[in-house]
């Protein structure tokens, strides 16, 4: 009975720090395309009536960068909720934007906004985190098939403290694990899903091969990162 429980265990994954993923606790850095908004996750509903897709786009100074800019969540290809890392503080969230259903997210924050298909999002602040002066931000997004919850976070990597605020992003959670329903490059990296060839290929690929062979996939390595950020 405990092997098959213990099959039927999500696995946890997170995207998060210098940059890399975390799986089980497992560490793995990789790396995408800068600026083209990526798939990372595809969860039907447990009805199988709709299907709830993650996309990830990320930044940096080279072709390809694994910090991340901004969160998309669509159900059935309808973008419900977007969230994006933000230098520029508003009134209502400061180190991050949020919008649903195409619109800033309204006040309050910390309520519980609800939005079609059953997807719900609030966001709060993270006082003890900080992003320069400002209080770092986190916002909760529920569906029936999968949650996440994501937060900004500023670039430990850097000394300097321009450069930990200019290199803020967002890191990402799913809560309660991955479904075994689960497809897309996150499912890949957790071996809920058989890693693509292509995957595999851009998986040993390293920085010199960028250009070439992880141009429009994921690029990846196990190695295990050093410092935090």
């Amino acid at each position: 009975m405990a092997k098959k429980a213990a099959k039927k265990a999500k696995k946890s994954f997170y995207i998060t720090n210098d940059p890399f993923f975390v799986v089980n606790g497992k560490k793995g850095h990789f790396w995408l395309p800068a600026g083209a908004p990526a798939k990372l996750l595809s969860v039907p509903f447990p009805d199988a009536s709709h299907s709830v897709a993650l996309l990830g786009e990320t930044f940096g100074d080279g072709e390809a960068s694994q910090w991340f800019k901004t969160y998309t969540l669509a159900v059935n290809g309808e973008h419900l909720v977007k969230v994006e890392v933000s230098d520029k503080p508003g009134e209502l969230m400061r180190t991050m934007k949020v919008w649903t259903n195409g619109r800033e997210l309204s006040a309050p924050r910390d309520a519980v906004h609800h939005l079609g298909y059953n997807v719900t999002v609030s966001a709060n602040a993270l006082p003890i985190k900080k992003i320069g002066g400002e209080s770092a931000e986190e916002v909760v997004i529920r569906t029936p098939a999968v949650s996440f919850t994501i937060w900004t976070q500023q670039a430990n990597k850097f000394d300097e403290v321009e450069k930990r605020v200019k290199y803020a992003h967002l890191n990402m959670e799913v809560d309660g694990g991955l479904p075994a329903s689960a497809e897309g490059i996150a499912a890949e990296f957790a071996g809920v899903r058989a890693m693509t060839a292509e995957t595999k290929r851009c998986w040993r690929c390293r920085w010199p091969l960028l250009r070439s062979a992880c141009r429009r996939r994921v690029c990846a390595s196990t190695s295990s990162p050093t410092r935090g950020g």
